[in-house]
Formats: C-alpha cells, structure tokens, sequence
C-alpha cells in the first residue's frame, strides 16, 4: 500500500502582518506578494516562513521525527546525507487580504522629533485567514495533529510591535490508498480542491478528520491589558495627502493629512506604542544612577537590538472607533514668523473622548520591576509628558489611563534591579510556545 496523509491548517492571523522582501523603488520595507494574482496582488506566507515557527513550538523530539534534524554547527554540503523532511509545506493561501502602504519616520532621540532623512514607506498586509497545506507519507498521527492544533505562530516581521499573531482556527486531515484507483483518481484531480474549499467531497472508505484549534492565550502574569480615552486628538500619520472636501473662501482646496486605519477603523500600530514607550524608558533611566551601559542594557532586553533579537515586550495593534476630527493648520513662513502664503492645510485625528485598548505582552512573566517601570511611563503618558503619534508640539496626542493598571502605588525605578530581573530565569520551551 501507498499511504498520504494530507493536512490542511486554516490558521487566523489577528493583526497587521508582513512578510518582507528586498526593498525596490521607494518602498523600504515591502512584502511579498503572488505575482500571478494581480494587480492589485494578493500577499502570500511562503511556507518557509511558518517552518522554523512549528519547530520551535513542537519542541525537539516531535520536530526531529516530523521536520528532520538540523544541521550541525558547521553546515558543509558532504559532511552528511542530507534527510529529507517526512512533513512537506505544500503552500499557503491567504483567503482574502489586501496590501497596504504608511510611511514610518525615525525619531531623533535629543529632539523627541522626527529624524531629518528618516521617513520611510512600508507595506503591510490587512488581518486575514490562510490556508496551509501539508502532507506526509503514512497515516495521520494524533502528536502531530494535537501540536498543529495549538501552535500559535507570529508570521513575519514586527513581532514586538503586535503584528502577525495568529492561532489555529482549525485542522482537517485526510488518508488515502493510493493504491487504490479511486483514491488515486481523486488524488490527482481533486486535491487542490479539497485543499482551498470546504465540503469536498473524499474517496469512499478514506479515514478523514478534524479538530479545532487549541487557543492557549498566556494569561494576565505574562501581559498588562490596560484602558486608556484620548484627552487631545492622537494623529497617526500614513506620510500621504488627500485633498480636503473643502474649499476656502480663495478658492484653494487645502490638504488633507490622513489617519492610518486598519479597514475603516483608525488604529494606532503597536510600532507607535513601542516607539513611544521605548523613548520613554530612555528618557527615565538616562536620569537615574544606573549609568549608560546599564540604561543600553535593559532597553534592549525589553525592546530588542539588532544583535540581541526581539525583546522581551510585545505592543499590540490598538483598533479604534471611526470618530474622527478634522482640525485647520497652517505652515509658519520661518524667514517673517508669520503665516506662509497658501500653506493651509488640515489634519485628521482621533477625537477626544474616544476609548483606546492597549495591550503589552511577554514570552514569560512580566517582572515587578519593569512592570514598575512600565507603570512609570504610562503616567507620564497620562500626566501629558509624552505623546502618543504625530505632531505632539501642536497639542496632538494626549491619552489619559482609566483601568488596568494603578499608576498611585508606583515605587522608585532601581536600574540594576530591572537589568537583573531580565537576565535571570532563560525562556523555557514551554513559555516560548
């Protein structure tokens, strides 16, 4: 007998994504998308993506017997057989997603501004479901099947800004004869099929199951989920200009500076929180006795670094209500002080009042420490001392904390005992999954 299980995964990506590519034209930060699909193209998760993901979470002894031993320290092309790894990635298919384009600008730390020459364009893909085809050769295994059910992978980049998360909604698995003719004609003709559409129709006889996904959310010790309400208009920008509806009384049409939105909804990206929240530890621990070194340190365990990879903080997407406010602007002619002829121009913000969830997560416990010191900037946030978005010397980007976290019981942010807290207790496995 020739036996194939097949599997199909349909897995939820629940905020902004982004698989990236060589950057091209003006785009610093695209994504890869189906050539065959457009335009406008439909964004892809090439299945080489998701692999190492599904390592890590079915842990060594699961995911050598499934995705082959890795190879050792020094890969050299004759040292060893190459094996060939029992579960294939056929593919992957997001059922309906669209790409999006906001510019992002690097902020000159001194300045608390955006940094001269720092804006950049980046293309990201809307929330969506995807489909993931695999199989292997043999019958369905129920370790297999239990371990796709709950992993939760991140797809792509932005993993510490909230983008990419996602978790399985559910897996179908199908074994097949291909010894037998029926199976096989089906195998050959209907697959594909069977793999991008519900109810299907299967071979008589063929065993055939499914299990929902196993959403394992961490709980409330590895995150803080805090509510907040703008006091001032937060704008954050997508770096494009729309026409405004209006028409001044010279005739002139102003233009507009949008809000970035996730559908119709405005958001605030979870890069803008970590930005903010990011400078903001800075700014505490430069003043404190734990001197640079030690302030470097713990901002790049909590953050990340280039040579130290993603930190410990993760800052989702926040998705708002559609109340926005237009307000009229004018540039400043900086040789007469004055207003510059013909430079109105309007803004588009989030309007006062309006709720805001922000949620902060962890790959293992938050410390007291930094949840401390967390707490620390969230009143700063909440007393006006930092901004949320763009153009904060205009008055822009006041939030005010309402549930969530007691910003009256704070105690004295101790540098070295915040460095410590995050160098000790390694991730384990099981965290990591």
């Amino acid at each position: 007998m020739t036996i194939v299980t097949l599997i199909k995964l349909e897995l939820s990506i629940i905020d902004r994504w982004a698989v990236g590519r060589v950057p091209e034209g003006d785009v610093g930060l695209p994504v890869i998308v189906d050539p065959r699909s457009g335009p406008p193209y439909r964004p892809y998760v090439p299945g080489s993506s998701l692999a190492g993901s599904l390592r890590r979470h079915l842990g060594q002894d699961l995911a050598e017997t499934w995705l082959a031993p890795e190879p050792g320290e020094w890969e050299r092309a004759a040292a060893s057989a190459k094996i060939r790894s029992p579960l294939a990635f056929l593919g992957a298919f997001a059922v309906d997603s669209k790409v999006e384009v906001r510019g992002s600008t690097s902020v000159d730390p001194m300045r608390g501004a955006a940094m001269k020459g720092g804006l950049r364009y980046e293309q990201w893909n809307q929330p969506t479901k995807v489909l993931l085809a695999l199989d292997h050769d043999g019958p369905h295994n129920e370790g297999l099947i239990d371990g796709l059910a709950s992993w939760e992978p991140t797809v792509g980049r932005g993993a510490s800004t909230g983008m990419g998360r996602a978790h399985v909604l559910s897996v179908d698995w199908l074994t097949l004869d291909l010894g037998d003719e029926a199976a096989l004609t089906w195998w050959l003709t209907s697959r594909v099929d069977w793999y991008r559409t519900e109810g299907i129709a299967v071979p008589a006889g063929a065993d055939d199951g499914t299990t929902t996904g196993r959403d394992k959310r961490s709980p409330a010790k590895y995150g803080i989920d805090t509510s907040w309400e703008v006091a001032e208009p937060v704008h954050i920008g997508t770096g494009t200009r729309e026409a405004a509806s209006e028409v001044t009384p010279e005739g002139r049409q102003p233009e507009l500076l949008t809000v970035m939105r996730l559908g119709r909804e405005p958001v605030i990206p979870g890069s803008s929180w970590k930005g903010v929240f990011r400078h903001r530890v800075e700014s505490i621990l430069s003043v404190l006795d734990g001197g640079p070194q030690v302030t470097k340190a713990v901002v790049e365990k909590l953050f990340g670094s280039l040579t130290n990879g993603v930190g410990l903080l993760g800052f989702a997407d926040s998705v708002l209500p559609d109340r926005t406010v237009q307000r009229n602007h004018v540039a400043i002619d900086r040789f007469t002080g004055g207003a510059r002829d013909g430079a109105l121009f309007k803004v588009e913000a989030v309007d006062r009042g309006t709720r805001v969830q922000l949620s902060i997560s962890s790959r293992r416990e938050i410390p007291e420490p930094v949840r401390n010191l967390l707490g620390h900037v969230m009143r700063d946030l909440h007393d006006g001392l930092a901004g949320v978005g763009g153009m904060g010397t205009r008055g822009y980007g006041h939030v005010k904390l309402t549930k969530g976290f007691d910003i009256d019981t704070l105690v004295g942010v101790d540098p070295a005992e915040i460095l410590r807290s995050v160098s000790t207790d390694e991730v384990t496995s099981e965290e990591a999954r």
